[in-house]
């Protein structure tokens, strides 16, 4: 017997060693992710949250950057006093409509963002290693008393000081991508990427395979509430719960919940803070789970967050934490109720979304869709909505419009849309689904000047004249037959014949519009008028800033040219 034993020994401690342990062992020498979730009924675990903040501050060891909105928790107040004391280097922005008493009683330097709306990003990033963020502020009531989601993200050092570089010294314009061995993540921030997040979002519910499901403290976004319309028609159940405050007057959401569940929260834990104000019980996440991604953030589904304030929005695909993260998620379930069961189904065909946001007159709105194309549209017939410049997604007419505002007797005179659904060969599009600065590498040129009396432009490129030249006057697309080129003081003048698209003779007065070279895999373009934009171009231009991601970047070559 005590011979058996002794083989068996031997054996086991000879047996290769099982793949999953290896796998687990893996993981533990690999930083991941850590998610934390905060519940009004759980406080416990809020206690837990609160003291991975205090770590992830006092642990810093060179420097610490604070974005915040608000910043009431008076532990991690002091905890940020410690290390000022100890002269690690501190930057905390703020939101120029708060207070922070106690960062003043402490003495603590802070700075104000004055060029956004509000400054509602909500991050800790310690020596450049550690990003802690989420849905929630550093304060009593986010922590203990509202949902919220909160993380913890290990960063190389590189990416850190990339993070600050385009959060703190804002010359970063273009998406943070952080890779690991088990993780991507895509950090964005808004205003500044204000309408790639609101395109993510909606490129990822109508793309979605599996599931959708959202979490919301704040819903105004009409182009987002027309994706998830629009993917329930093929028959998709996606449910999400908001917080109650936002169901208040929301007409969006009146007409939604129409076609999709939404829950709303049933939080009821409060306090009153030092100014006798009510704080707590809400659902005051920014969540929305599609597949395995989660998407999530301090970025409120909302315009105001698109254009105005300052906010950090995550993509992130975590696949060892996304079930975790999902289970969470429906636990949320059981402090909610429904509002109204689903009803009707919406007809809709393969060129628009007909919606009745905001219709009070004649007319139709119109979701116009396209790769990294969101369009809440308006065409009125005879008047127009109120309050139109807050429902806007992004094409607008005048400063204070917030839509394109066209009069006509028909769809059919809003030449725009029917650009963006079928766009001239020449583009390499034929329908609304394609991008033609994803077909063609697109960049602007830089037009020197157009004259339509003598018929000549001037550019510094010498372009081949096997090439087309195209011009869209506001209405149509119009051909530009060059009769000859000349090198005139280090520029080239062409000189040109304006035709229509069939090739007969076209007689009206041009005052604006774009001017188009295409060739191989190319498309140029640059745009001209006489002393502003006219809406019809200024139309053209939005939809060509949400084809084209460069086009944010490339827009300021676009001057103005005297006719």
């Amino acid at each position: 017997m005590k011979f058996i034993l002794i083989i068996l020994i031997i054996f086991l401690s000879c047996k290769k060693p099982d793949p999953l342990d290896v796998f687990n062992n893996l993981l533990l020498q690999n930083k991941r992710i850590e998610y934390y979730f905060s519940n009004p009924y759980d406080s416990i675990n809020n206690d837990k949250i609160k003291k991975e903040i205090l770590d992830v501050i006092l642990n810093a060891k060179e420097n610490l950057y604070i974005f915040c909105y608000e910043l009431q928790e008076e532990d991690i107040v002091h905890a940020i006093y410690e290390q000022y004391k100890k002269g690690i280097k501190i930057k905390i922005i703020g939101s120029k409509d708060q207070t922070y008493d106690l960062l003043n009683h402490y003495k603590i330097p802070f700075e104000i963002r004055q060029d956004t709306q509000l400054q509602h990003i909500k991050m800790i990033l310690s020596d450049y290693t550690t990003l802690f963020a989420g849905t929630g502020n550093f304060t009593k009531s986010d922590i203990y008393y509202n949902s919220n989601l909160f993380f913890k993200i290990p960063l190389p050092k590189e990416m850190g000081n990339l993070i600050i570089k385009k959060f703190y010294y804002l010359d970063y314009p273009y998406p943070i991508i952080i890779y690991s061995d088990f993780y991507k993540i895509k950090i964005l921030q808004s205003p500044e990427n204000g309408k790639e997040i609101q395109s993510i979002i909606n490129n990822s519910i109508l793309n979605a395979k599996q599931n959708i499901s959202f979490y919301l403290y704040s819903f105004y976004d009409p182009t987002i509430m027309n994706s998830l319309v629009y993917k329930n028609e093929n028959s998709w159940m996606i449910s999400g719960i908001v917080d109650k405050t936002t169901l208040d007057n929301n007409p969006f959401l009146e007409e939604v919940i129409n076609y999709i569940n939404i829950y709303k929260e049933n939080f009821d834990f409060q306090f009153q803070d030092n100014h006798a104000v009510n704080r707590g019980g809400k659902l005051h996440h920014k969540t929305f789970l599609i597949d395995d991604f989660l998407l999530t953030g301090s970025y409120n589904m909302s315009i105001n967050a698109r254009d105005n304030n300052a906010e950090i929005f995550f993509w992130i695909e975590d696949p060892l934490n996304i079930s975790m993260i999902k289970k969470k998620y429906r636990e949320l379930y059981q402090y909610a109720s429904i509002t109204v069961p689903k009803q009707k189904i919406m007809i809709i065909n393969d060129s628009y979304i007909d919606n009745t946001f905001c219709q009070e007159t004649a007319g139709n709105n119109f979701y116009l869709q396209g790769k990294n194309a969101f369009f809440f549209v308006e065409y009125i017939k005879s008047a127009s909505c109120p309050n139109r410049s807050s429902y806007s997604s992004g094409i607008v007419s005048s400063s204070s419009d917030g839509f394109i505002y066209i009069i006509g007797d028909s769809l059919k005179d809003f030449n725009s849309q029917k650009l963006h659904r079928k766009n001239p060969n020449f583009l390499g599009c034929n329908d609304v689904f394609c991008d033609p600065c994803e077909i063609n590498d697109c960049n602007f040129i830089n037009l020197f000047n157009i004259n339509f009396n003598t018929r000549f432009f001037i550019l510094k490129e010498d372009l081949s004249l096997e090439n087309p030249f195209y011009l869209w006057d506001g209405t149509k697309f119009l051909k530009i037959k060059i009769d000859s080129k000349q090198f005139i003081d280090d520029k080239y003048y062409y000189f040109f014949r304006v035709v229509n698209l069939n090739d007969t003779p076209y007689t009206n007065t041009v005052s604006s519009g774009i001017l188009f070279y295409t060739s191989k895999n190319q498309l140029l373009f640059s745009c001209f008028y006489k002393t502003e934009l006219r809406n019809n171009l200024k139309t053209f231009l939005n939809l060509m800033e949400w084809y084209n991601e460069k086009y944010l970047y490339l827009l300021n070559q676009c001057t103005k040219i005297t006719l």
